[in-house]
């Protein structure tokens, strides 16, 4: 039995029946020879790799009403629960994968078994079949993969792909075991009380966003309904070049600047931009090695998105400039080491009460957006010798907090990822737009070349069952 961390266990803390706690990623593959891929051929191929990560054999079990709960490792495992298909009949749409990329993800795992699933899409016969995203190019199939966010953060989740991939090392099997520190809460709080007033009177510090004063955007809807799915590629090159354009800006940093251009232009065209400028929460990943497994391993950072500023290049450097406090900030004071440190029961019982009370629909939102970046491989990967294409990450949203985007990178091209809710991005095609235009602004503003932004048309579904 192994325990899980304060961290971990808040994402069951926090899960209600509409807002299942899961990340996972959108796959997609090309043909490789003459022999297809078949669900029976990849429930063979994820059978020779449970071994590798131990978040395929293990189930949670709950302990003291609920309170606390740990990792069971399961003996035996049906994959028939775990992987399923469906047979799409032709060519498939944006607005359908969209809706069946958020349909997988808003369905529950059930917690007696592992907590992840696979979604194995393939072509049925048809003269049109599955076209890529950008150039028409048919994929031989897509595997959508969801997994729980108690067990994974991103790092650890882009590891598991790594396990069921080919063409990087095997992650290291690790137990996962949680850090002992809960009898040094005292102790810990003492000092992070220290850094709190640090916080409040030391300049820069204090001038760095605070929770709960984002302000109002249609972002933080209070129920979570219909979920969506957007996605938008980014060529890497061009990033790069925008990135060398500002001496000591970092590639994240231009994607925030990116990612806030796109939101004032979509909020000003809605006539719904407010004074204040957005604040993201920006998740830190505070593993030594990116190959230890052993669950949630993060901090969090707020970063001022600089939306009330115009020029694209100004932003860029007003993002910057918040970041690099930040993470100064960040590094004297992380909240996950007090959060770990207090009493589980403590927690449980805390975060029980404010999902069952409802706070999150009665107080201010924390932040705007959530805005995760996860470095993928910039080597090609494959799944059982299928050559992998395309990658988009999938994360949860939640009462007031409706907007999340996972930035992933795989070879030349860094995907956005919006998860969010039909509420809260009432014109998904609109936002696209935007995004696409404040990357183009950006670069025309750094003197650098107009990017090829290709947007990653999502595809559409026929629910029949593959047998």
């Amino acid at each position: 039995m192994i325990k899980l961390s304060n961290l971990d266990a808040a994402f069951i803390h926090l899960e209600t029946p509409t807002s299942p706690m899961h990340i996972g990623a959108v796959m997609c593959f090309s043909a490789a020879g003459e022999t297809p891929m078949s669900l029976s051929r990849l429930k063979a191929h994820v059978s020779s790799r449970l071994d590798v990560h131990p978040l395929f054999r293990r189930r949670l079990k709950s302990r003291r009403l609920g309170l606390e709960y740990e990792w069971e490792e399961v003996s035996e495992l049906s994959l028939d629960h775990h992987i399923r298909g469906l047979r799409y009949p032709g060519p498939l749409n944006e607005d359908t994968l969209s809706e069946l990329t958020a349909k997988f993800f808003a369905q529950p795992l059930d917690r007696a078994r592992p907590l992840w699933e696979i979604l194995y899409i393939e072509r049925k016969p048809d003269p049109e079949g599955i076209r890529h995203f950008d150039t028409g190019h048919e994929y031989a199939f897509v595997g959508i993969i969801k997994v729980h966010h108690a067990a994974v953060d991103g790092v650890s989740a882009e590891v598991v792909m790594t396990a069921l991939l080919d063409g990087l090392p095997a992650p290291i099997n690790s137990s996962g075991t949680t850090r002992g520190q809960a009898n040094l809460w005292p102790v810990r709080l003492r000092h992070s009380a220290t850094q709190v007033w640090a916080r409040l009177n030391r300049r820069p510090w204090r001038d760095l966003p605070y929770y709960m004063q984002a302000p109002k955007t249609p972002f933080g809807v209070a129920t979570i309904e219909d979920r969506q799915h957007i996605c938008l590629s980014l060529p890497m090159k061009q990033l790069q070049a925008i990135k060398g354009s500002l001496p000591g800006a970092t590639l994240n940093d231009v994607i925030v600047s990116v990612v806030g251009g796109g939101l004032r232009g979509y909020l000003l065209e809605q006539d719904k931009l407010p004074q204040q400028p957005l604040i993201a929460m920006t998740p830190v990943s505070r593993r030594a090695d990116k190959q230890d497994v052993g669950g949630n391993q993060v901090s969090a950072m707020l970063i001022e998105l600089a939306t009330d500023e115009e020029c694209p290049r100004l932003r860029l450097a007003k993002v910057h400039a918040c970041s690099v406090v930040a993470k100064d900030y960040n590094q004297h004071l992380q909240i996950e080491s007090l959060f770990a440190s207090l009493p589980s029961h403590a927690v449980s019982l805390s975060l029980k009460a404010w999902t069952a009370a409802g706070l999150t629909e009665l107080l201010p939102s924390l932040f705007n957006v959530i805005i995760t970046n996860v470095p993928g491989s910039r080597q090609p990967l494959s799944l059982a010798g299928f050559p992998l294409e395309a990658m988009h990450g999938v994360a949860p949203v939640y009462a007031g907090h409706a907007l999340t985007i996972v930035v992933l990178s795989y070879r030349d091209n860094v995907s956005l990822s919006l998860s969010c809710t039909r509420s809260s991005v009432t014109n998904p095609i609109a936002m696209r737009r935007h995004l696409q235009h404040a990357m183009e602004d950006l670069s025309r503003a750094c003197g650098v070349a107009k990017p090829a932004v290709k947007v990653a048309r999502t595809l559409g579904v026929s629910e029949e069952s593959v047998a």
